[in-house]
């Protein structure tokens, strides 16, 4: 089993995980590291780059990102 394999099951396996998670700052955390593990696995393991998954997962981790630094609005 090589690098790239791991990451794919990182990948679900955080994906699969992020249901269990409660708090909302802690599922951002968690899909960040699944995006980053997602982005190594499609790109290396396919004969080709699969770049719709790529980019999205890219497209997805500043996002993340912006809402994990973001300070929390509580509603009144």
């Amino acid at each position: 089993m090589n690098i790239a394999t791991i990451a794919g099951h990182l990948a679900f396996g955080l994906i699969a995980f992020s249901f269990l998670v409660k708090d909302i700052l802690y599922l951002r955390l968690v899909s960040v590291v699944a995006s980053l593990f997602s982005v190594l696995y499609n790109f290396y393991i396919p004969a080709e780059p699969m770049w719709i998954a790529i980019g999205w997962n890219i497209v997805f981790i500043p996002v993340y990102y912006t809402h994990l630094t973001l300070p929390t609005i509580s509603s009144v």
